[in-house]
């Protein structure tokens, strides 16, 4: 599966990590912003819906649990593990030919357009469950 990212400003990830509940607030805010990632992906794959006529690649579209490895933390959203369509073809591959083509198809590069409209959005509600939550404005 594609994997893409939105990266936070360094200034604001240092101050975050200098907290003592780093991972609970971590956790909560990347929580708030794949909320907005998983609505937006879900809007620009509706925007071809020549290529998603079920609804079944939009409406498998979720975020996973926050996790952490040796880089950071991250969000997994994409379709649900092992959702398939109506004709049995997996969300995941679907999403995939939509993004990178296929022979008889040109690529539309959801993934990207998804990011780009959500990243401003995303970056300002994970600010704001921040300053929420230690108390800043």
């Amino acid at each position: 599966m594609a994997k893409f990212g939105i990266e936070m400003p360094d200034e604001f990830v240092k101050k975050l990590e200098r907290l003592d509940d780093y991972d609970k607030l971590a956790k909560k805010m990347l929580d708030k912003g794949a909320q907005v990632l998983v609505g937006t992906m879900k809007h620009e794959i509706s925007r071809l819906d020549k290529y998603s006529q079920s609804g079944s690649l939009r409406d498998s579209i979720v975020a996973g649990k926050p996790k952490k490895n040796d880089i950071g933390y991250f969000v997994p959203v994409g379709p649900k593990t092992g959702s398939k369509d109506a004709n049995g073809v997996r969300n995941g591959e679907k999403l995939a030919y939509m993004e990178y083509g296929t022979s008889k198809m040109d690529p539309h590069p959801t993934l990207e357009r998804a990011k780009m409209a959500a990243e401003n959005r995303v970056i300002y509600l994970m600010q704001e469950v921040f300053d929420e939550e230690v108390g800043a404005k």
